[in-house]
């Protein structure tokens, strides 16, 4: 898989950033607005009456989503980037390609995504060699 895709992110505070994503996703997000008939400009995730959908609009699709897909978890957008930053690390393991990757001005901020699970830190033990 390739990654050397990039897409235009208008993030919080409208700052705009340029992410690395993997092809597939170009190719996907690519066929979703042919579908929904977008212009190279415009917004992912529309709003009808112009501008792009709100977070609070963005939460209530997730919601009906998971309660279609029976998920019995609270979802939400930060599970998502969180799952992402997660697996980010777990491949990389670069705090500091991820702290691009999320846009975070702070390493710090950035940190929060070191949290080992109980699992991790089984498996880390199992390699040390008596």
């Amino acid at each position: 898989m390739s990654s050397r895709a990039v897409i235009r992110i208008l993030g919080k505070g409208d700052v705009e950033r340029v992410v690395f994503v993997h092809d597939s996703l170009v190719s996907t997000i690519l066929f979703y607005a042919q579908e929904q008939v977008l212009e190279r400009n415009d917004y992912l995730f529309p709003f009808r009456k112009g501008g792009h959908i709100t977070k609070q609009r963005a939460d209530q699709i997730e919601k009906v989503a998971a309660r279609q897909a029976n998920l019995q978890r609270r979802v939400h957008a930060h599970l998502f980037r969180h799952g992402y930053a997660i697996n980010f690390l777990n491949c990389s393991g670069r705090l500091d390609a991820l702290q691009e990757q999320l846009g975070h001005r702070d390493i710090n901020t950035t940190r929060i995504y070191l949290r080992l699970s109980d699992e991790d830190l089984r498996r880390e033990v199992s390699k040390i060699q008596f």
